[in-house]
């Protein structure tokens, strides 16, 4: 997702079912979590995280990385990574994905 003003939008997907939220409010969501706090937001269980917004039914796991533009201290967008299984993202998943996320902002910037 990228953030545009007051909402995230989606940029890229992967998933050929069509998003439930393809755009929704910034302040909303583990997304919004995960900018908030700038950190990465790993959640074993969608169901039991009641901000989560449900974009595929068949969503049990999520993991969602801040994109950091770090030259203007601000957030510019997330990874959001959803998995039809409980519990599926680990430590080495977030350290990949934190290193996208980094890779994502140099080559925009």
């Amino acid at each position: 997702y990228k953030i545009n003003r007051h909402e995230f939008v989606i940029e890229a997907a992967t998933n050929k079912m069509r998003p439930a939220c393809p755009r929704f409010p910034i302040a909303q969501g583990l997304s919004s979590k995960a900018a908030e706090s700038r950190r990465t937001v790993m959640v074993p269980d969608v169901k039991k995280e009641p901000c989560f917004l449900p974009n595929f039914w068949s969503t049990k796991s999520e993991i969602i990385v801040p994109i950091i533009d770090d030259e203007h201290d601000r957030v510019v967008g997330v990874i959001n990574v959803e998995s039809g299984k409980l519990d599926a993202f680990d430590k080495s998943d977030r350290d990949f994905l934190e290193g996208v996320a980094r890779l994502i902002w140099r080559a925009f910037r």
